[in-house]
């Protein structure tokens, strides 16, 4: 029996890698708000921003497509599933409960290590506010919530909460938007419920913590509905990545 040609394992490996990248970036452009809720994508569209054949993007949709991040239509289209009323008030009350579990698991098992480390992200969100600077907020901001979250040292929690904000994307990133653009709501607003979490978190209150993290969520949310709600009802944009 003859060998196998020695290239063809490292050309598997890198389609294989392709796929993998077109689906990290595409979920990372998702979670990001890159895309509005309701938006219709095709894959030519997705392929073409992402400089690749359609043939990895593909995969990286049909991936998406099983996690809810995306909506498979039955003309070739798929679209950023459109954050209706209901899902949206759905998507927060479990964000809240789940994640303010999380945080008070967390504040429990608060090392000086972690907490410097949700500090320093905190205290560089607190600058690209000042500087307005929304990609800077969105990272900082998440960066902030996952530092907590690792901490509560389950992977399963962890999974569900990075699931949840993956269908949040689009509002979260809104939402800074919204906050940084010259809103009715103040920008101190976005790190009030940070910095009691951070007390909550230097003293190891389990109960403080978890509250804090909950009304951070909910109140947020409120306000952005109801934002919403006096500029326009919740409606898709007709737009598409070509």
């Amino acid at each position: 029996m003859s060998p196998r040609p020695s290239g063809e394992p490292v050309a598997r490996l890198v389609h294989e890698t392709l796929q993998e990248q077109a689906y990290q970036e595409l979920r990372k452009a998702i979670r990001e708000g890159r895309f509005v809720s309701g938006q219709a994508l095709t894959v030519r569209g997705l392929a073409a921003m992402l400089g690749v054949s359609p043939m990895p993007v593909r995969e990286a949709v049909r991936r998406l497509a099983q996690e809810k991040t995306l909506e498979l239509a039955p003309n070739r289209t798929m679209r950023v599933p459109q954050l209706s009323p209901r899902r949206f008030d759905e998507l927060a009350e479990i964000r809240a409960e789940i994640e303010g579990y999380a945080a008070g698991r967390a504040a429990e098992q608060m090392t000086a290590e972690t907490f410097a480390e949700i500090t320093l992200a905190n205290e560089a969100m607190s600058r690209a506010v000042d500087k307005g600077d929304v990609a800077e907020i969105n990272l900082m901001n998440e960066r902030f919530h996952f530092s907590i979250y690792r901490a509560a040292g389950s992977e399963t929690m962890l999974s569900v909460i990075e699931g949840l904000w993956q269908q949040s994307g689009p509002y979260l990133a809104s939402l800074i938007k919204r906050l940084v653009g010259g809103s009715d709501m103040p920008t101190s607003f976005a790190l009030a419920h940070h910095y009691e979490l951070l007390a909550a978190l230097a003293k190891r209150d389990a109960a403080a913590a978890r509250e804090t993290m909950k009304a951070d969520i909910v109140e947020s949310a409120r306000w952005y509905r109801s934002s919403l709600a006096s500029a326009r009802p919740m409606a898709v944009e007709n737009r598409t990545a070509r």
